[in-house]
């Protein structure tokens, strides 16, 4: 599983992917590292965008990360909003369409029936399905 992670830049707000670091400075920032030719640069983002690649691809082969919100197609259920989640070590997804308090796994979903719609940093008014 490769073990990388995306963030959210703090200088222009762009999205980021590469190794996670913690910058021990005086502050708490987080940075993504990557590499390009050979060299690698440190980027700092915003720590409470950081999220870990789950080892899951959405139905269009995107990666999906923790604080990703994805729409399921559920046989029974129809469609369902959920958010993706790190929780006793392990990636699950938690509902935001339904008063659903479990939360399950996201391996258990097929990879054909899942389509990531926003996250949790860019897309708030998905988040406010829950309330």
């Amino acid at each position: 599983m490769d073990r990388d992670y995306k963030g959210k830049r703090i200088d222009n707000g762009e999205w980021v992917c590469g190794d996670l670091i913690s910058l021990t400075c005086l502050d708490s920032t987080k940075g993504i590292r990557y590499f390009e030719r050979g060299s690698f640069w440190v980027i700092d983002v915003i720590p409470e965008s950081v999220g870990q690649f789950s080892g899951k691809r959405d139905k269009y082969n995107n990666k999906i990360y923790e604080k990703d919100i994805v729409k399921t197609s559920e046989i029974d259920d129809g469609d369902l909003i959920e958010l993706v989640i790190f929780e006793d070590c392990s990636f699950k997804v938690k509902c935001l369409s339904s008063n659903s308090k479990i939360n399950y796994s996201l391996g258990l979903i097929n990879e054909e029936l899942i389509e990531i719609i926003g996250n949790k940093i860019d897309n708030l008014e998905l988040l406010n399905l829950m309330k």
